[in-house]
């Protein structure tokens, strides 16, 4: 019944109804596109609202961001936001040309100059000869602000695209509420964007051609001729009455003549010329605090990507140097680019100085070079001579032919024994747990196989290497940690030489290096 009084309402304005078929129309009037084409643009509107959601999360990231100190995370965030945004125009322009051109909805007229409006709208006069062309776009803002060049000079106009479906401006701009996206995907009818289209061409038209009336015969043209294809753009029910329901009302102000002319008070365009300014002004702002966010992420990302780079050249120098000893010339040295952070060589290993069971080896010379205080190449090559180095590994034989020779584990022990002793009294405070775990391959060490190992060690670094040899039998391998290593290194106590004779060599106490062991010190250069 309900549906019977509403296209009984209609027909009192609606003078008669027009071609509702399938495309193409036999007078160029809108068309019902075949259901594939309605389903292809449900898919390409499906994407485009998803990407008007990807806009606003995305949005709301970024900002989140901004409070932290991940200038680089902040960045990417931004980055993403615009990348969503520039994606969303453009797939969104090409969605709208798509509806248009599937159901002809587009207006006869697409380009012109704007025509002066007639009636009460002379307060308007300002709208008269502007360029207008017909590109109608979504908009994702709730409200949308222009500035409008004019013969005149600048005059300014808004929209609530969230109160509206569409909207045309004074200068020929349409927009299209994005809300609409999700409308038609409710329904399943991308007929509902087609007819906001179609109304807002009506106003176009009327614009370049005979100019702006007054509100209410612009809008009950456009309702009319939306009504007149109620058949082709497949509207709900909802729709109808909501359609129906405007229409009626603008009609009955003509008809009881009280018209309004489409007018913006001086004060209105203050007030959104104020918005543009204040908007134009945080741009500006944002586009100069986004300049040097670039500029410093870029900087921080080049110095990481060098250091990284100076890391694996230090690393590449360290092995050369531990496989062939004094075959590093002070001109290779010398050729050396300075590190950004002090720090640079810490951290994992680069590929090459670990093996293959766990251990590692040519650290003493990768550590010497990392320190960049003045590399020489002889002390290079005496490092090189007391760091365990990579055993040489041969091509791998038929199992069934040569069986698998056995790992000796105590001998093994025994070179890190030394490694770590050594370590512990001239690097304290580089020891970590990659150097400890998995170090002491067995608790069963010949006690004269492991005192005759250390029978060169002298000093600080005997004394260590002695208590590891005693520490390790007990079967306390899984304790051993690098607060242990530094406690011996620190428990040593150099003998008082004769009066004359210089102290030092392997008989000091550990140098207090750079790194020295300080929890508070964050591995940072510490002052004494």
């Amino acid at each position: 019944m309900k549906r019977l009084l509403l296209l009984a309402l209609m027909a009192w304005v609606v003078p008669a109804i027009a071609y509702a078929g399938p495309c193409p129309s036999s007078d160029g009037s809108p068309c019902l596109p075949d259901d594939g084409t309605q389903k292809d643009l449900l898919r390409r509107i499906r994407e485009v609202q998803a990407l008007n959601n990807e806009i606003r999360s995305a949005a709301i990231v970024w900002q989140n961001s901004r409070a932290g100190t991940d200038r680089a995370g902040e960045l990417s965030k931004y980055e993403a936001y615009a990348q969503a945004k520039n994606t969303f125009d453009d797939k969104s322009v090409k969605l709208i040309d798509q509806i248009q051109k599937a159901y002809n909805v587009a207006p006869t007229h697409t380009s012109g100059l704007t025509r002066k409006p007639s009636g009460t709208n002379r307060t308007m006069a300002w709208m008269d000869g502007l360029p207008a062309q017909w590109k109608p776009r979504f908009s994702n803002n709730d409200d949308d602000y222009r500035a409008i060049q004019t013969k005149s000079g600048t005059h300014y106009a808004s929209v609530n695209t969230a109160a509206y479906a569409g909207a045309t401006l004074p200068n020929g701009d349409v927009v299209i509420g994005a809300s609409l996206l999700s409308e038609a995907l409710k329904d399943q009818n991308p007929g509902i964007i087609a007819q906001a289209i179609y109304h807002e061409g009506r106003h176009f038209a009327d614009l370049v051609t005979t100019g702006w009336r007054s509100i209410e015969q612009g809008e009950v043209a456009a309702y009319t001729a939306v009504a007149a294809h109620d058949d082709t753009f497949k509207l709900s029910e909802g729709w109808l009455q909501l359609n129906a329901a405007n229409l009626l009302a603008n009609q009955a102000a003509l008809d009881a003549g009280s018209e309004r002319a489409y007018a913006i008070t001086a004060k209105d365009e203050k007030l959104i010329k104020g918005i543009i300014d204040q908007e134009k002004a945080r741009q500006g702002d944002f586009a100069k605090y986004y300049a040097i966010l670039k500029a410093e992420v870029t900087k921080t990302t080049a110095e990481r990507e060098h250091d990284e780079l100076l890391k694996k050249t230090i690393a590449s120098i360290a092995l050369r140097s531990c496989a062939n000893p004094g075959s590093v010339t002070q001109d290779e040295l010398n050729a050396l680019d300075k590190p950004y952070r002090k720090d640079f060589y810490r951290g994992e290993f680069p590929k090459g100085l670990e093996g293959a069971d766990g251990t590692g080896y040519c650290t003493e010379p990768y550590f010497y070079l990392g320190d960049m205080a003045g590399a020489n190449p002889d002390a290079l090559r005496l490092k090189s001579l007391s760091t365990p180095r990579q055993p040489a590994i041969s091509p791998p034989l038929p199992e069934q032919h040569v069986p698998a020779v056995p790992v000796d584990l105590a001998a093994l022990t025994i070179s890190n024994m030394r490694r770590l002793a050594i370590l512990a009294c001239d690097y304290p405070g580089r020891l970590t747990y990659a150097d400890t775990t998995g170090a002491i391959k067995t608790a069963y060490v010949p006690l004269p196989a492991a005192q005759s190992a250390g029978s060169d060690l002298t000093g600080c670094a005997r004394f260590v290497y002695d208590a590891l040899v005693f520490f390790v039998p007990q079967g306390y391998r899984g304790a051993l940690t690098p607060d242990w290593l530094r406690e011996r290194a620190l428990a040593y106590s150099p003998p008082t030489p004769p009066r004359g004779e210089p102290g030092g060599g392997r008989g000091s106490p550990p140098r207090k290096d750079p790194c020295y062991w300080d929890p508070g010190c964050n591995c940072r250069v510490c002052e004494d």
